[in-house]
């Protein structure tokens, strides 16, 4: 998701950005509760494989990263643009560390 962040911030606006983070990490709950649906005993009770747990908390960590906070006043050109290209170039492991 960071990947896709970092290539739509360099062709759209940064609150696109933000909206397509919220919306895979909501598409991707639902189609987990969809396949996992007949598991779970309550309908408005999901519960978190390992996998997923923080998925949540990256998301948001994510829109509030340099890479995608505020705007020209709150992180400055130079910064943003040595976060996009960190976003595009590192592992997933140095994402998540770069993310949180």
């Amino acid at each position: 998701v960071a990947r896709l962040c970092a290539e739509k911030a360099l062709m759209g606006t940064l609150e696109e950005c933000r909206q397509l983070a919220s919306r895979r990490l909501v598409d991707c709950l639902r189609e987990y509760r969809h396949m996992h649906a007949a598991q779970l005993r309550a309908s408005n009770q999901l519960v978190f494989p390992s996998s997923l747990k923080f998925a949540p908390v990256m998301s948001l960590s994510l829109t509030k990263s340099e890479m995608l906070r505020g705007g020209m006043r709150d992180v400055d050109v130079e910064r943003r643009c040595a976060a996009l290209y960190a976003m595009s170039s590192l592992g997933v492991e140095a994402t998540m560390r770069m993310i949180y």
